[in-house]
C-alpha cells in the first residue's frame, strides 16, 4: 500500500522531516493537528523533546519527550509518543510508564508498541468517511427544509 493514498484520502500531508531541531521538527509537522507539542503545552507539562521523526514512510510521527513527573517539576522521565497523520497519540505510556533514560524509553517503545499500521488506517478512514455520510446526509436534510421556507 502506498502510504500517499492514506493522506490523499484523509487530506493530510504525510509527516517528514523538516527542521534540525527536534523541537521545532515536532512543531512543524504536528502544528494543526494536535497541541501537543505546542509551546504553551509544553511549558505546562515540563515536557522537552529530545527526539523527533517520521516513521513507517511518513504515516507516524515518533517523538521522545522528557516530561516532569511531578507537580513541582523537581523528578524528570523519558517516554515515547507516536502520533497518526490526524494528530491523535497511537502510543503514549502514562507518567506511571515514563523511564529513567531516553534508551530505556526506546527499549519501552520495541516492547510495547504493536500498532498495525494497517489496520489503525483502515479503521480510522472508515469512522471518518462514515461520520462524514452522516454530516452530508443531515446536510441535506437541512438543505432541503430550506427550500420549504419562503424567500
Amino acid at each position: 500500500m502506498n502510504p500517499n493514498t492514506i493522506s490523499t484520502a484523509a487530506n493530510v500531508e504525510l509527516f517528514k522531516n523538516k527542521a534540525a531541531s527536534p523541537k521545532h521538527n515536532a512543531q512543524m509537522n504536528l502544528n494543526g493537528r494536535t497541541h501537543y507539542v505546542d509551546d504553551a503545552t509544553m511549558r505546562f507539562f515540563g515536557s522537552k523533546i529530545i527526539s523527533a521523526s517520521p516513521t513507517d514512510d511518513g504515516l507516524f510521527f515518533k517523538i521522545i519527550e522528557s516530561v516532569a513527573l511531578t507537580y513541582d517539576k523537581s523528578r524528570r522521565g523519558y517516554r515515547v509518543v507516536v502520533f497518526d497523520l490526524f494528530g491523535h497519540p497511537v502510543f503514549r505510556p502514562n507518567l506511571e510508564g515514563c523511564t529513567g533514560s531516553r534508551a530505556a524509553a526506546e527499549n519501552y517503545f520495541s516492547k510495547h508498541h504493536d500498532t498495525d499500521t494497517w489496520k489503525h488506517y483502515r479503521a480510522e478512514l472508515k469512522t471518518r468517511a462514515a461520520r462524514l455520510a452522516a454530516q452530508a446526509a443531515a446536510m441535506r436534510e437541512a438543505a432541503a427544509t430550506l427550500e420549504q421556507v419562503p424567500a
